[in-house]
């Protein structure tokens, strides 16, 4: 499953959510990150700099309800309802992170100049 182009995301959640539950009735258990990487599986390329501090988060603190806030924050974002990343997305978007290791932090406001993604530095990236 692709979220299309002009498909809004409330839309695009009904649709995977909708999937599970045809899923489920045919008895099979979708467990609730299933569900999350369905969600953010199909999502395009806009959508990598959330994918990236989704992946980052402990899977103890990833649930599908904040997932779903965070996909619809960011929608809001990119549509120009809200601009830079501020307190709209951090109060929604914030998950636990572990302990920061050398060249990595846990604060989320340091970025990297190379790839644009959070919490750590260019220096420490691989490849």
């Amino acid at each position: 499953m692709e979220k299309e182009e002009g498909v809004s995301m409330q839309a695009w959640i009904v649709s995977v959510r909708n999937a599970a539950f045809q899923l489920e009735a045919a008895d099979f258990k979708v467990k609730e990150l299933d569900l999350i990487i369905a969600l953010t599986q199909g999502l395009p390329k806009s959508y990598s700099s959330l994918i990236v501090s989704l992946d980052t988060a402990p899977l103890s603190e990833l649930k599908v309800d904040s997932v779903i806030n965070c996909l619809l924050n960011e929608e809001s974002r990119q549509e120009g309802g809200h601009s830079g990343g501020g307190p709209f997305l951090t109060a929604t978007c914030t998950f636990e992170r572990a302990p920061a290791t050398k060249g990595t932090s846990a604060d989320n406001s340091v970025q990297c100049f190379r790839c644009g993604g959070r919490g750590h530095v260019a220096s420490v990236l691989h490849g």
